[in-house]
């Protein structure tokens, strides 16, 4: 007995186990302990006892402490074992929802491919090959699951050697995001923003919204509560909108429009006696406004004529 408690932490050394820290799957962690346990011929109950606390750690070893108290080394290693499956082995949702939904976010393909298929085998040992295989490629960017046909991936062992060659692609695509990032991160202003007068706005021009927008100036006369708006677009439905004209003061006026994609980008620039100058940024697309009672024509970017004459015939 004491030549075996001298030589069990020699063979610590040699179990092929990572650490249990309370969140992989109990059932399967510590039948992969026993059977090092069988391999490198640990027989002894309190041997496997005192292993045990080797390969613990964070909440685990709280626990381990709270048994020790309960059955003291010199306890059947049946006792522990069973404690341990009753305190571990009750799955529950969150690791079921981090496995199934685990997704590749950046670094190699292999790995990411590899953590999911662990992950699911922790969450259900019984678990198919095919849906293994599914639920890996779902969580796949689109720009690598697109580029390989589903009818070639046979097994987890094929899908593992395809992704293995992508690596060089996700490689790229992080390239180029830092890149981006680089540029967002140097806070320039949007030259797109600047010249609609937004000032002081810092995103990529790429990802601007009002990249295809333009500012247009055109004046409503005072008095009525509401009046018609009617947009004339060079592609698509003509489409007609109420304007509200019941309020005095300009601050008031910055969401005159009842437009969807312009309501926050108008603004009353001056009053003059009966009549309100107006500033709208429109989308690209809308290239004349009719903009009171009478339908008065008082806006037309270069748009044929025929197209005043056919909207006002609406």
């Amino acid at each position: 007995m004491k030549s075996e408690e001298l030589d069990i932490f020699s063979k610590v050394k040699h179990f092929v186990l990572d650490e249990y820290n309370g969140s992989q799957n109990a059932e399967e962690w510590i039948n992969i302990f026993e059977k090092e346990c069988d391999r490198l011929r640990v027989d002894l109950d309190v041997s496997k006892i005192q292993i045990l606390r080797l390969f613990l750690e964070e909440n685990a070893v709280e626990w381990y402490k709270a048994t020790l108290s309960k059955f003291s080394i010199n306890g059947t290693w049946n006792q522990w074992s069973q404690l341990f499956l009753d305190t571990y082995a009750g799955k529950n949702w969150s690791q079921v929802f981090h496995a199934f939904n685990y997704r590749y976010i950046r670094g190699s393909l292999l790995d990411y491919a590899l953590k999911k298929e662990r992950l699911l085998l922790e969450t259900d040992a019984k678990i198919t090959e095919t849906t293994r295989i599914n639920l890996i490629a779902c969580g796949l960017p689109s720009y690598v699951y697109n580029k390989f046909n589903i009818k070639e991936v046979s097994s987890t062992v094929k899908l593992m050697n395809i992704l293995g060659t992508y690596n060089n692609i996700s490689k790229k695509k992080e390239s180029n995001l830092r890149m981006k990032l680089s540029s967002f991160q140097e806070k320039k202003p949007c030259t797109v923003c600047e010249k609609l007068g937004f000032s002081g706005r810092f995103h990529p021009m790429e990802m601007c919204w009002n990249k295809d927008k333009k500012k247009v100036h055109f004046t409503v006369k005072k008095g009525a509560p509401q009046v018609k708006v009617k947009t004339i677009k060079r592609f698509g439905e003509n489409k007609v909108y109420m304007f509200s004209n019941q309020h005095q003061n300009a601050e008031e006026h910055k969401s005159l429009l009842n437009i969807p994609s312009v309501r926050r980008a108008v603004e009353v620039i001056s009053n003059r006696g009966d009549y309100r100058d107006v500033v709208a940024t429109l989308p690209e697309d809308i290239v004349g406004l009719y903009f009171d009672e009478e339908e008065n024509f008082v806006f037309q970017d270069y748009l044929l004529a025929e197209c005043n004459k056919t909207a006002t015939t609406n």
